[in-house]
């Protein structure tokens, strides 16, 4: 079974890296409708509308030396996110999609660094880099 490090995930939109990216993480759900009847030995469903969402978390750079990426974070954009979990290397999975970021926070605390945080809507699809 393969598996991967964190370390060599990059997310982008579209074409340009959102940089220091510390978290993501991304979750497909679909909502089901109960299509028994009365008198059913038990429940039965068929599947509605397939839906995904996830968020982000990166290590926040503001201006005056503004990561390219995280200016475009902006609440309620719709983006191309590309999220590449073992690195942008040939034959390695992928995840594309357009989302639209419904929640952006920034945030700082003495203890770290400031973060950027964002969640977004919207479905992703498995593919080879």
């Amino acid at each position: 079974m393969a598996k991967y490090h964190g370390k060599s995930g990059v997310l982008m939109i579209g074409a340009v890296a959102i940089a220091e990216i510390t978290a993501w993480d991304y979750d497909e759900n679909v909502e089901l409708a109960e299509d028994h009847g009365m008198g059913a030995a038990a429940k039965t469903y068929k599947a509605g509308i397939p839906d995904g969402g996830g968020s982000l978390t990166c290590r926040h750079s503001p201006a005056p030396t503004a990561d390219a990426g995280q200016a475009l974070l902006d609440v309620g954009s719709s983006v191309a996110l590309n999220v590449y979990p073992a690195g942008n290397t040939a034959t390695y999975v992928k995840y594309t999609g357009t989302v639209i970021l419904t929640d952006v926070k920034r945030s700082a605390d003495l203890s770290k660094v400031g973060e950027l945080s964002c969640t977004f809507k919207g479905i992703l699809t498995e593919g080879a880099v």
